[in-house]
């Protein structure tokens, strides 16, 4: 990947993942979390401005130390969609090396995908602890907390098969509770009412 590509997209403040290699070029250390299918995302997006999504379902997020997006079958119960959670982690590896731009582009990709029908809701206990847990922003807390609130009561959009978790979770988040309080007592309806736009959570 050549030097000049990154350093048009990276801050100069934050260099420790960058590593000069003896070829010239820049050489990415990132944890076991991210799998080489975000990081070629990345590189879809660095290259052309865009990655290609993909239709159909990927294993949930779970206590796997590399998430991955390969696509499994969709007989299975612990599944998500692709757009989904390759959205989550292209966010979470753009805050990773701090690329606003390619930030930004996945929490576009999050909403878009979290618009769209799905056959099983997307908002679940477990995306919300993965995506909290990773990340050092309150971005990514912040919209997904207002996409729970603001579908809550719709189990097409929000598993509520356990409510034990969420009364757990929220419990831990004492933030995430006073807005769910505030935000229930208002109909669904009426709390769909205010669309959620990416422009308000870029970085």
């Amino acid at each position: 990947m050549p030097r000049e590509l990154l350093r048009s997209v990276y801050r100069p403040d934050h260099r420790e993942e960058y590593h000069p290699s003896k070829s010239g070029k820049l050489e990415l250390l990132l944890p076991e979390l991210y799998c080489s299918d975000v990081l070629g995302l990345f590189v879809q997006w660095l290259c052309v401005g865009k990655y290609t999504e993909r239709n159909g379902l990927v294993m949930a997020f779970n206590d796997s130390p590399t998430p991955n997006l390969t696509m499994c079958n969709t007989d299975r119960k612990d599944t998500m969609e692709w757009a989904v959670k390759a959205a989550i982690l292209a966010w979470l590896l753009g805050e990773k090396l701090q690329v606003p731009g390619f930030q930004n582009y996945a929490m576009e990709r999050l909403l878009a995908a979290l618009a769209r029908t799905s056959e099983q809701p997307q908002l679940t206990v477990a995306l919300c602890e993965f995506a909290w847990e990773n990340t050092v922003s309150s971005v990514l807390d912040s919209v997904l907390r207002d996409l729970v609130v603001r579908n809550w009561g719709d189990a097409a959009v929000v598993d509520q098969a356990n409510l034990a978790d969420w009364f757990s979770l929220m419990c831990d988040e004492e933030s995430f509770q006073d807005k769910f309080m505030e935000g229930t007592l208002i109909s669904l309806e009426k709390r769909r009412e205010k669309v959620l736009v990416a422009k308000d959570y870029l970085v």
